[in-house]
């Protein structure tokens, strides 16, 4: 489930698209995808839930979460 409030501050590991990330968290969603340079054509799913970019403000990342940032991409 996605989590909404900020605790205090310490090193937590993040699983990046499959790879062990560590960072200070918790760490809101917000921040990280700014830290990743995650542009407006990629989508955030945390611990298999898709983040609409609405609720990217409200989510904090906590140690042990699942991040896949995953690329839009158009047909045609």
């Amino acid at each position: 489930m996605t989590r909404y409030l900020a605790e205090s501050s310490k090193v937590i590991t993040l699983t990046v698209n499959g790879e062990s990330c560590r960072t200070e968290g918790p760490l809101p969603l917000q921040a990280f995808l700014e830290r990743w340079s995650a542009g407006a054509r990629m989508v955030a799913v945390v611990n298999d839930e898709v983040i609409g970019r609405q609720k990217v403000g409200d989510v904090v990342l906590r140690e042990g979460d699942r991040i896949e940032l995953l690329s839009l991409a158009g047909g045609g």
